[in-house]
């Protein structure tokens, strides 16, 4: 795996990589072309968000997640888009997370991974296996959610209460 470029405008990595883009849209949203999923995250406030394009962008040839959201001084939600297969969407957003750990482009303390899929099979042992081993390995949690797509609050889903749960 290829280190990050660590350069730094204003607090932030520097641009001119295609696979990391700024944005501040009112609605932000992370599709994956290959599946029908995709997350919308809320940003009512048009705040400065960064998207990392992970899969297929910043990391090639490897498991890893679509795409990292990172609010600079906030957080970090890693976020795999899939059809059904659950547990290797988990692994993906695991590989993904460590990527951006080691090669410093967390934005924030806190980090979450959110997983969504169009398929989902009740919560087993090991999507929880893997749920806890991302608390204990990121401090934050691991969310997934069925239907395909979602609109997120980002706060939200940096919650170990979910997207669904009251922000703290």
């Amino acid at each position: 795996m290829k280190k990050q470029n660590k350069k730094k405008i204003g607090g932030l990595p520097e641009l001119s990589d295609p696979n990391i883009t700024s944005t501040s849209d009112s609605k932000i949203k992370l599709s994956d072309p290959g599946t029908k999923s995709h997350a919308v995250f809320l940003n009512k406030e048009r705040k400065k968000y960064l998207k990392f394009l992970m899969d297929g962008g910043l990391v090639k040839n490897d498991t890893c997640a679509d795409w990292m959201l990172a609010k600079d001084h906030v957080g970090n939600v890693v976020v795999e888009l899939k059809g059904g297969d659950v547990h290797h969407a988990m692994k993906q957003v695991h590989a993904a997370t460590k990527f951006a750990k080691e090669n410093g482009l967390l934005r924030g303390e806190k980090i979450a991974g959110l997983v969504v899929c169009t398929q989902h099979p009740a919560i087993d042992t090991k999507i929880q296996r893997a749920r806890n081993e991302y608390q204990k390995l990121f401090k934050g949690p691991l969310h997934s959610k069925s239907g395909g797509c979602g609109e997120f609050e980002f706060e939200r889903v940096l919650s170990f209460d979910g997207p669904d749960g009251p922000v703290k």
